[in-house]
């Protein structure tokens, strides 16, 4: 049986079992007292210092007093209301799932669902004139109010071994697919240079005024697949090129592939001594039309390979030569020499953002 304590109303020191009538410490009718939680010490008795005067009163054994918690209730048989935050940010629905409420976090999980649908094609359809900003702006208002609607129940609860559960289904479910996603198949970079104009990089470039650079998505799983091929626009690392900054990512346009001869001779590029013009971006480019301005020798830093047009470079079996379509403001394999299959990070395929820019890169 739990036994109830009040606090004495005169001397303010006593803390006494609701039956007793008089206070041990001043003498005095106890009248209206105030209810208090009795802390207990893991010995079983209180933590409250007992001097001589109160003697009289002797403490309560643990299983008698209930605790207080900011983690559960009063009768500790549901969490705080405030628990429901971390389940609601797993899984959209699940406070109100494991509340009881099952069609309702089932209903709120799948309105989710749509929304992330939704959010995917409004920012990879060009037909679809809404920033990135306004997408998931509006998506993480949706996320709010489930996360609000949450507060409203109570949770059961659970266990250790039921937060496990939860927190393995969570990883499984979602947290591992997206992980797996981004590592193997699908990547976003931001581009902010202007070596590619036509396609990415800096819009002030394009239209004379400083704007949000390129955001491309990256597919890395058709290298994993099949090889690169010429023309491909790729994301590749820098690591252990020099001298440029290392352990960042470039995009650059695959211009020479394994074993070929590659030599430069402005507005051309030759490979393997004829002037390329397979696929088709690269005679435009070297016709200097559409805003293109053909090839040139590199002017950053000079190197005796690439300082004259009768220069040739040869690949060896595991190399590829790279170059910006705006070469004359590129810093590519004409600098830092080509570059190793392994550094290929995947094909950069399409811009997403900004809202005028968004569409397929040729």
């Amino acid at each position: 049986m739990e036994v109830e304590f009040v606090v004495c109303p005169h001397c303010k020191s006593s803390i006494i079992p609701k039956t007793d009538n008089t206070c041990p410490n001043c003498q005095l009718p106890l009248g209206v007292c105030t209810k208090v939680d009795l802390q207990i010490s893991e010995d079983g008795g209180c933590d409250r210092k007992i001097d001589d005067q109160d003697q009289k009163r002797s403490c309560i054994p643990k299983a008698c007093v209930t605790r207080p918690s900011i983690i559960f209730t009063k009768d500790r048989k549901c969490y705080r209301r405030w628990i429901n935050l971390f389940p609601s940010i797993l899984i959209p629905g699940l406070a109100q799932f494991l509340a009881g409420h099952k069609t309702t976090g089932v209903l709120w999980f799948i309105g989710c669902l749509l929304m992330n649908i939704f959010a995917v094609i409004g920012i990879m359809s060009p037909q679809v004139k809404l920033s990135k900003e306004v997408i998931f702006g509006a998506l993480f208002i949706y996320c709010l109010i489930v996360i609000l609607d949450g507060f409203r129940y109570s949770i059961p609860k659970q266990g250790i071994k039921g937060w496990i559960y939860i927190y393995s289904i969570y990883f499984c479910l979602i947290l591992l697919p997206i992980l797996e996603l981004r590592q193997f198949a699908l990547e976003a970079f931001r581009m902010p240079t202007s070596t590619m104009p036509k396609f990415l990089g800096s819009r002030s470039n394009l239209k004379g005024y400083p704007g949000s650079a390129d955001r491309i998505l990256a597919n890395k799983l058709i290298y994993r697949l099949s090889e690169p091929k010429r023309g491909d626009v790729i994301v590749f690392s820098t690591t252990g090129l020099f001298p440029v900054e290392q352990n960042v990512y470039y995009v650059k346009r695959l211009v020479g592939l394994p074993n070929e001869t590659i030599r430069i001779n402005p507005p051309y590029v030759l490979v393997n001594g004829s002037i390329l013009e397979d696929p088709p971006i690269f005679q435009r480019i070297s016709s200097k039309v559409d805003g293109y301005h053909g090839y040139t020798l590199m002017k950053y830093v000079p190197r005796q390979k690439n300082a004259n047009p009768t220069d040739t470079i040869t690949l060896g079996s595991d190399e590829y030569f790279v170059m910006g379509d705006n070469s004359e403001d590129s810093l590519d394999s004409r600098h830092y020499g080509p570059i190793k299959r392994s550094a290929i990070h995947g094909k950069a395929f399409y811009i997403y953002d900004p809202v005028d820019r968004k569409g397929k890169i040729e």
